[in-house]
């Protein structure tokens, strides 16, 4: 690598996560006890613009659409996870519900015209067994 590298921003994975977008802007997902918001970042690092994610939490994944002015990401509650459209504007656009998942996220295809979701859930049986 030539030039000078320089750290743009810190993050902890366990509380967020980032992505790169097609125009090369940076959006930082970050949820602490405030809640949750997305931060895009220009290619200095100065913070553009911040998105509130209210009324939604407990976030996984961050990925841009091939449209840079909108995100997916996923938020996980009681009755399952469900992707969410985030648009630069702040607008909040639930797409899908996972119902019992607790994880799920979004991937856009180049043309923006497809979007790839994972699904996962699990079901547990429990047995009584008598006489053993």
């Amino acid at each position: 690598m030539n030039g000078n590298p320089r750290d743009l921003f810190n993050l902890s994975f366990w509380h967020g996560g980032w992505a790169v977008s097609p125009g090369g802007s940076i959006g930082i997902l970050r949820q602490d006890t405030t809640g949750g918001r997305i931060q895009v970042l220009s290619h200095s690092g100065s913070v553009e613009r911040e998105i509130n994610l209210a009324p939604w939490s407990n976030f996984s994944g961050l990925d841009w659409s091939a449209d840079p002015s909108e995100m997916y990401t996923a938020s996980v509650g009681p009755s399952g996870a469900t992707v969410l459209r985030v648009s630069l504007s702040g607008e909040i656009q639930p797409l899908w519900l996972m119902k019992g998942s607790r994880i799920t996220w979004a991937v856009t295809a180049p043309d923006g015209r497809h979007i790839a979701v994972l699904g996962k859930s699990s079901h547990s049986n429990a047995w009584m067994v008598e006489n053993f």
